[in-house]
C-alpha cells in the first residue's frame, strides 16, 4: 500500500481534468453527431475520462479498500487505456509541433500568415495572442499527457499485481 502514494496523487490530479473533458464531450456531442469526424474525435476524448474514473475506482475500491471489483472493470480500464494512449500520442505530437513553431520566429510568422482570418468571430487573434494561446496549450496538455501516460503504465502494473481484486462473473 505504501507504493500507491504516487498513484493516488496522480489520480487526484487527473480527476478534475477528467471531469472537464467529460463535460466537454457531453457539451459537444450534439454537434458531433452531425459530423462523423468530430464523432470520432469525441470518442477518443470520451475514453480519457472513462479511463480516469474506472482506474481510480479500481485503485481506491479494489486495492486500497480491498473490495472485489467486477471483471468487466478490468476490461473497461484496458480498452479505455489503449484509446487514451492514442489521445496521448496525438497530444504529444501536437505539443512538440507547437514547441517547434514557438522556437522559430520564421515558422511562427509563416503559420500566422497562412491562418484563415474568416474562421474567427470578432477577427483573427493577433500574433501575441496566438503565441499566448499556444503556450497555454503546451503548458497544460503536455504535463497532463505525461501524467496520464505514467498513470496508465502504473495501472497496468497494478492490474497484474492484484488479479484477486477482480471477481469472475
Amino acid at each position: 500500500m505504501k507504493g500507491l502514494t504516487i498513484q493516488k496523487i496522480i489520480s487526484y490530479i487527473l480527476i478534475p481534468i477528467g471531469i472537464l473533458l467529460a463535460l466537454n464531450v457531453i457539451n459537444g456531442l450534439i454537434i458531433a453527431i452531425s459530423n462523423p469526424m468530430l464523432l470520432f474525435v469525441h470518442f477518443i476524448i470520451a475514453c480519457v475520462p472513462i479511463y480516469i474514473f474506472s482506474s481510480t475506482y479500481f485503485l481506491f475500491n479494489g486495492i486500497i479498500k480491498e473490495k472485489k471489483c467486477k471483471a468487466s472493470l478490468k476490461d473497461w480500464i484496458k480498452i479505455n487505456a489503449y484509446v487514451s494512449i492514442i489521445f496521448i500520442a496525438i497530444i504529444l505530437i501536437c505539443s512538440i509541433s507547437v514547441l517547434m513553431i514557438l522556437s522559430s520566429p520564421q515558422i511562427l510568422q509563416e503559420v500566422f500568415n497562412k491562418m484563415p482570418t474568416n474562421q474567427f468571430q470578432g477577427g483573427a487573434p493577433s500574433q501575441t495572442e496566438l503565441i499566448y494561446l499556444l503556450k497555454i496549450f503546451v503548458s497544460i496538455m503536455l504535463p497532463f499527457s505525461i501524467l496520464l501516460l505514467l498513470h496508465i503504465i502504473k495501472t497496468f502494473k497494478l492490474i497484474k499485481k492484484y488479479p484477486s481484486a477482480f471477481i469472475d462473473e
